[in-house]
């Protein structure tokens, strides 16, 4: 009898400790995704939906736009476009072609910016050039520069992140096409180092045409870095959160000597995208007051004006439940916005967004509907 007790006893132990480690987990959690310390102020009516459309698979990303189309890049397939009218009537599937397809390409990715496009792959490293009229293309720059992302900035060249060779941290640079080739100009001192200058340093390469500047937007801490044309530093913004310093989660595996980042890691600007005098942040972290349950079937977009430096308002972009907003763009008065295999799109309010002349692409919407 006495041996039946203790092995209830021990029973029952085990199952509270496996409960209360749990909960303890759960908690862990909610704190992860929650911050008290800020509170957003929400504009219900900031954002339209105009309509949405079920694409073939979840691979793709969002390339460019233009005119009435939208370019989507394909992850699993790099070398085709998908064309999609404004409309949401039909796709278009087409095929790039480069002048060169037997480089050890890992990590290909398109972008569209009328009326050329760029094909490129950090690993290579390489980038082409071609024309939207053909979709053919040949080399931009080849082994100038390794890269994580680019991003297109009209006549000013091509923006990078890149790993300074000289610090071993993450750097911003400019490739610029030349008569004599190409040119490659590094800033070292643009991206704030906290702790290893790689992983906390990580984030989003954008180019706001207006304002003719690169934003860069980190992961894991409330800022984002404006720079001009030149990459010479131009202002540091606060976002609303109050994570000034990345919290990471950082293994090491000693059998290949790779530190790889964690799931543990708090995300507090997963996407960001720019237009206008606009900086636009998606963030799965709650400020106060706000219920868990609303990211189940939404996305909350934080909006910053770069010409102040402040922060705006925010507001839900609605979808499908269940899945979460891998891509979004902003052209004008349009939201484009990719959840899993759906493309959404939505209509700015002018009422909250001075986009000026900008506002064109949803009255095309409405001529096509």
């Amino acid at each position: 009898m006495k041996t039946r007790t203790i092995l209830l006893l021990l029973l029952g132990c085990t199952f509270f400790g496996v409960g209360f480690v749990s909960v303890l987990f759960l908690m862990s959690e909610e704190k992860m995704q929650r911050n008290n310390a800020f509170q957003r102020r929400y504009m219900p009516e900031a954002v339209e939906e105009m309509g949405h459309l079920t694409l073939d698979y979840n691979a793709y990303y969002i390339a460019g736009m233009d005119d009435d189309t939208i370019h989507l890049g394909n992850v699993s397939a790099p070398l085709y476009l998908t064309k999609v009218a404004i409309s949401l009537t039909g796709a278009e599937e087409v095929q790039i072609e480069i002048s060169d397809l037997d480089l050890p390409y890992q990590r290909v990715k398109t972008s569209v910016v009328p009326p050329y496009f760029y094909l490129g792959d950090g690993t290579v490293p390489v980038l082409f050039k071609g024309s939207i009229h053909n979709f053919k293309a040949d080399y931009y720059s080849i082994e100038d520069a390794y890269f994580t992302e680019f991003v297109v900035a009209d006549s000013s060249g091509v923006g990078i992140a890149t790993i300074s060779g000289t610090t071993g941290s993450k750097a911003l640079g400019l490739l610029r096409k030349t008569k004599m080739g190409t040119e490659f100009e590094m800033n070292t001192s643009l991206l704030e180092k906290q702790q290893d200058g790689v992983f906390d340093t990580d984030g989003i390469l954008l180019w706001n045409e207006k304002h003719q500047v690169f934003i860069y937007t980190y992961y894991y801490r409330n800022q984002y870095v404006i720079a001009n044309n030149a990459l010479e530093h131009q202002a540091t913004g606060t976002t609303i959160d109050t994570i000034s310093r990345a919290i990471l989660d950082v293994a090491h595996y000693s059998s290949k000597d790779q530190f790889k980042l964690g799931g543990r890691s708090v995300y507090v600007n997963r996407q960001s995208a720019t237009s206008d005098d606009y900086l636009y942040i998606h963030s799965d972290r709650l400020g106060k007051y706000e219920k868990a349950s609303v990211l189940e079937q939404a996305s909350i977009v934080d909006v910053y004006n770069i010409q102040e430096y402040t922060y705006a308002f925010s507001f839900y972009v609605f979808h499908q439940k269940g899945q979460r907003l891998s891509d979004f763009k902003v052209y004008g008065d349009l939201l484009i916005v990719i959840v899993d295999d759906v493309l959404w799109l939505y209509r700015l309010n002018p009422n909250y967004f001075d986009l000026g002349l900008n506002s064109r692409y949803t009255a095309r919407y409405q001529e096509n509907d």
